[in-house]
């Protein structure tokens, strides 16, 4: 949507040779949101993705988001200092939104998104456990 947001991510925000081409193993994606500022998300093939585990992840790290991912918008997590949604916020607020405060999520709805927290079903009675049994 916005032709020139590659040249300004390349030139300003990162810099890895062959991104495209590269791929790395998990430990080292930490290591690199670990050094991160700004986590750049994109849907792969299509809209109706849903969310990617980038996103929870960087907010639990702290960390600010670029994305393309519009469905953001609707969640408890969202806030302009957050995120950067391409195909909804102009491109002259890129910078101001690199440059600006992170707003930290609430202790609440940090642990909405915490996935230790996602393996407990507050729903079903205590006694309802799903369990894969290891032979």
């Amino acid at each position: 949507m916005y032709p020139e947001i590659r040249k300004y991510i390349n030139e300003y925000i990162i810099f890895v040779q062959d991104f495209d081409k590269e791929r790395i193993i998990y430990s080292q994606y930490l290591k690199l949101v670990g050094e991160s500022e700004i986590i750049i998300d994109m849907y792969r093939l299509t809209t109706d993705e849903g969310l990617s585990f980038r996103i929870s992840e960087a907010l639990l790290l702290g960390r600010k988001i670029i994305t393309n991912r519009l469905i953001v918008l609707n969640y408890d997590f969202y806030d302009p200092s957050r995120f950067f949604v391409i195909g909804h916020d102009l491109i002259d607020r890129l910078e101001e939104f690199i440059k600006g405060e992170f707003k930290p999520l609430s202790p609440e709805i940090r642990k909405r998104y915490d996935c230790s927290y996602w393996w407990k079903n507050t729903d079903m009675p205590e006694k309802t456990v799903y369990r894969k049994t290891i032979h």
